[in-house]
């Protein structure tokens, strides 16, 4: 019997009986591989054979992590691993546990990509910091050819991807789509492209157009109906869409980048003359009214009553300090805009808190009362996007495609 004992511990890794072409390989207590398993058979082998530690650590590098972790989601703790030379791969279920057979040459099948894998990966990531380094530094480091990786665009690379299928944008994310419409919207606009060679079809872009908006009105009835979304994150949500409720508006400024007296509205849009409104976003859910028994008539809730009075306050501190503003706007924005009698709009509730006639019509009385502040209800922007998409769809089938 031939054994290997461990240099750091001392202990037996493994023991190879050469003529019988059997061995046993004892897992290091201080490892991954031992919960998996505490120890391997080997049949058909007079000594370790390739891609096991010699310390006790289970699969070589670098499939040791990988494959010790595949395993062991596939098959859970404990089985029982045996390495044959000959035996054909194959795992069953003894009572609770497994046993595993694999084949050496599977196995290797499995370590030898890993390691080229990996030199390929080892090569490229030294290339791709020379040649960044060569960017920012040029005087200390030679410049170097752009690696190609998976962010790296290749000629034609997108057309392969998408030939043979029929609606490719079945299965793309909305990140994707979000990225085509930005791209193809470019390339219309691009006037040192030239088209004369390029049949464009005007129901394409309708069709994307289409597309990005159903993607964006799902996603609304999605959080539509989900209650446990909080005021910040429908502020992330309309800044990013917001341009699409109204179309009338064609810039946000963000929250922050304008500082009224330590007060800031949530956000500030551009309409296409260059005319700004203020916009304050609270949840679908919060209520709207109250209903006063002793006149029997409603009034506006508390925590819309504090949001339209400091409406109210942003607007007069826009028009109080319209020159700083629009000084602040233009230097961290570059727009160029105007205060004129801006208005305040509040995006809260839901028409479905009405629950009669008299609490839609003081609703209404309570609207229209406002001076410088209009509510809008969350139905309402849903209303918006779907007599938009509705539009786009007539468009669609009233032009036919032409060519550019």
């Amino acid at each position: 019997m031939k054994t290997h004992n461990s240099k750091k511990t001392g202990k037996i890794v493994y023991e190879f009986d050469e003529c019988k072409l059997t061995g046993i390989y004892h897992a290091a207590s201080d490892c991954k591989f031992n919960s998996l398993c505490k120890s391997v058979r080997f049949t058909g082998f007079s000594k370790l054979p390739k891609g096991f530690s010699s310390d006790g650590y289970g699969f070589a590098s670098p499939a040791g992590t990988y494959l010790t972790s595949a395993l062991n989601e596939g098959f859970g703790d404990g089985i029982s691993l045996i390495i044959s030379k000959a035996t054909a791969t194959n795992a069953r279920k003894i009572k609770t546990s497994w046993k595993v057979n694999l084949n050496h040459s599977d196995y290797l099948r499995i370590l030898e990509p890993l390691r080229e894998i990996r030199h390929e990966r080892n090569v490229k990531s030294n290339s791709h910091i020379a040649y960044i380094l060569g960017i920012l530094f040029p005087k200390h480091f030679k410049k170097s050819d752009i690696v190609s990786t998976a962010y790296t665009y290749e000629e034609d690379k997108l057309s392969k991807m998408f030939s043979g299928l029929n609606d490719p944008h079945e299965i793309l994310s909305k990140a994707d789509i979000e990225t085509i419409a930005r791209l193809h919207a470019s390339l219309v606009e691009d006037k040192h492209i030239d088209f004369t060679s390029i049949t464009v079809a005007e129901e394409s872009k309708r069709r994307n157009e289409r597309i990005y908006l159903q993607s964006v009105i799902g996603e609304f009835r999605k959080r539509l109906a989900n209650k446990n979304l909080s005021e910040a994150d429908w502020q992330r949500f309309l800044q990013k869409y917001i341009l699409l409720f109204n179309t009338s508006y064609v810039n946000v400024v963000e929250k922050l980048s304008v500082d009224l007296r330590g007060k800031y509205p949530d956000f500030l849009l551009v309409n296409v003359y260059g005319y700004i409104d203020i916009y304050e976003i609270k949840k679908p859910t919060t209520n709207l009214l109250r209903h006063d028994d002793s006149r029997d008539n409603y009034y506006w809730d508390v925590e819309v009553s504090k949001a339209i009075s400091q409406t109210e306050k942003y607007v007069q501190m826009l028009v109080k300090k319209d020159l700083e503003v629009r000084e602040i706007i233009n230097e961290k924005c570059g727009i160029e805009v105007k205060i004129v009698r801006p208005r305040g709009f509040i995006v809260v509730g839901n028409s479905s808190q009405f629950i009669d006639n008299k609490m839609n019509d003081d609703f209404r009385l309570l609207s229209s009362s406002l001076k410088n502040v209009d509510i809008i209800l969350y139905d309402e922007l849903m209303g918006n996007l779907e007599n938009l998409l509705e539009r786009l769809k007539k468009r669609s089938n009233k032009r036919p495609p032409v060519k550019i």
